[in-house]
């Protein structure tokens, strides 16, 4: 065993590296398997509408923000062209721009704003299953809005609860389609963009929001989904001093845990598939630390989520 490669490797990714750029703080969330979101080329977050309804998400406990990065494609019409998750063909043009769309104005039967933008981009919300009265629509994120600063391309969002908001790629530039895109390693040009979550939120909602018909949709090169969205989180575990790692005989890992929370700790050979590294373990508000012996194994990295 290589314990110099295995020392750097473990203190790299538990002192919130990850294994594509992301900000201080941030770490691939435990929101879904691996922190990647299936999202559909039919799913919408709309009751009523001809596609697929998005199945809400818990978002990650102690989380107060969420960053994105966003693969793949999707063919939103007959014209067989991709567009990118920022909705926009290989050549840079917007398949198409629609404003208001909301079909029954429900998620579940609970009110949501209306999504105002490109077809096909990615949109999100913070949803509260418990929210009562108007929500807010979605800012304008039309290609044509002329709006300046450009809504599409700032570095932060503060959405309220049930608000739609554009996610597109989870970075500044407006990028059109291409074919790296659709690899799942591909990093957008652009700088990352930062979604505060609102207070009263619960779940998050992913989908093709703008979209006013969704049946003709299709995943961009027949693949099973057509956008893989990679989520980041700040939540207050593997990440920044509270995680550390030692090696003695065996591997250390340490972290100040929150009081009845619970904590999964994992390891991968790889960086790409992660396994479970024992049960989880519940927080009561002093240091855990668990341990993984060394003889015999080859290099690990190891990570921690709490559990929602």
């Amino acid at each position: 065993m290589n314990v110099k490669t295995l020392a750097c490797a473990i203190a790299w990714l538990l002192l919130g590296g990850v294994a594509y750029p992301q900000s201080s703080g941030f770490h691939a969330s435990n929101i879904a398997s691996g922190g990647v979101i299936n999202v559909d080329s039919h799913d919408t977050f709309y009751d009523g509408s001809d596609g697929t309804l998005f199945v809400k998400i818990p978002l990650p406990a102690g989380a107060t923000r969420l960053q994105f990065r966003v693969t793949g494609g999707i063919i939103t019409d007959g014209s067989l062209q991709y567009g990118s998750a920022d909705g926009l063909y290989q050549n840079g043009q917007t398949p198409y721009n629609f404003t208001g769309t909301k079909w029954a104005g429900t998620y579940e039967g609970v009110p949501v704003g209306a999504t105002s933008g490109i077809d096909p981009a990615l949109f999100g919300m913070f949803f509260s299953p418990s929210f009562s009265g108007v929500p807010a629509d979605s800012a304008n994120y039309r290609s044509d809005s002329g709006i300046i600063p450009d809504p599409r391309t700032l570095l932060e969002y503060s959405p309220s609860v049930n608000q739609p908001f554009c996610i597109g790629d989870g970075y500044t530039n407006n990028n059109a389609f291409s074919l790296s895109a659709v690899q799942d390693g591909y990093v957008p040009p652009g700088s990352i963009q930062t979604f505060d979550i609102p207070s009263g939120a619960t779940y998050l909602l992913l989908g093709i929001a703008a979209d006013i018909n969704l049946a003709d949709n299709q995943d961009a090169g027949n693949s099973a989904t057509a956008f893989a969205v990679h989520v980041y989180d700040d939540s207050p575990t593997a990440n920044g001093a509270p995680v550390t790692a030692t090696i003695q005989p065996a591997v250390q890992i340490s972290w100040d845990s929150i009081s009845g929370t619970y904590y999964q700790v994992q390891w991968s050979a790889d960086l790409a598939t992660w396994s479970n590294f024992g049960s989880p373990i519940l927080g009561d508000g002093s240091t855990l630390a668990v341990s993984d012996p060394t003889a015999g194994k080859d290099k690990r990295f190891y990570r921690v989520f709490a559990l929602p």
